[in-house]
């Protein structure tokens, strides 16, 4: 079970992340509404396949008996929504969010079948940079970002531990993890007003954490007892790629 002070830790870890992501949106924004004569805007709406690898030790992604560090590959379908402004001078902005269906290999080790874990999958990007090509017909963009991305992996598992016992297990893994990256950018008018984009967002992973609670219900000779662990540590990324295609709206 977590300390209280571990806990308080957790979420001044998370918060802080989500500070900068909140910052860098302001920062954005205003930046934007000083060039709001002379600036372009292009909203999106797209699918994602997000890929992330992490790398934890063994207590939540592999079997406790060892000691080795384990990695993990996480793969998401998301749509997404996205806005690419750009000044005539060349100056870009981009946010993106995107929303959808992730899966992780090897998260389930409590059956000893090594299950592949299915959830929701949450990223958010940021950043700022240069369009080199700005035309009616077309736009290629380079940004450098920050990101944050979440994915929630909720299970449940039943062990059968004796003739008259088991152990039902709900629980819920959390992966929480915070990248710098580069987001290219094209975008391909068929009228004024609309057309499509392609995008590609590679990033390293400095720093995130995976937090796993298990409510475990006992049953034994007719009785039943209930109890609460939590689990967290933090995770050492190694890469994330998201590419996504979608339409586009300038005005």
């Amino acid at each position: 079970m977590l300390s209280t002070k571990s806990n308080l830790s957790l979420t001044k870890k998370e918060q802080s992340m989500k500070k900068i992501i909140i910052g860098a949106a302001i920062a954005l924004v205003m930046s934007t509404s000083l060039f709001a004569n002379t600036w372009t805007n292009n909203i999106g709406l797209g699918f994602s396949v997000p890929i992330t690898n992490y790398k934890a030790k063994d207590s939540i992604f592999y079997d406790t008996a060892t000691t080795s560090t384990d990695k993990k590959t996480e793969v998401a379908f998301d749509i997404q929504g996205m806005y690419l402004g750009y000044h005539q001078n060349g100056f870009t902005v981009k946010g993106a969010l995107s929303l959808g269906i992730g899966t992780i290999s090897d998260l389930y080790p409590e059956d000893g079948s090594m299950q592949r874990g299915i959830g929701v999958n949450i990223v958010e990007t940021l950043g700022i940079g240069y369009s080199f090509i700005r035309s009616d017909k077309a736009v290629l963009a380079l940004t450098a970002g920050i990101g944050l991305q979440e994915g929630i992996y909720p299970r449940k598992v039943k062990l059968i531990t004796g003739i008259n016992s088991s152990e039902e297990h709900d629980v819920t893994d959390t992966l929480f993890t915070f990248n710098l990256g580069a987001d290219l950018t094209a975008v391909i008018r068929s009228s004024e007003k609309f057309g499509f984009y392609a995008s590609l967002y590679a990033g390293w992973i400095p720093t995130g954490f995976v937090k796993s609670e298990d409510k475990v219900e006992v049953t034994s000779g007719g009785t039943t007892s209930s109890t609460t662990k939590s689990i967290t540590e933090d995770l050492n990324g190694t890469f994330f790629f998201a590419p996504t295609i979608g339409v586009v709206w300038t005005f």
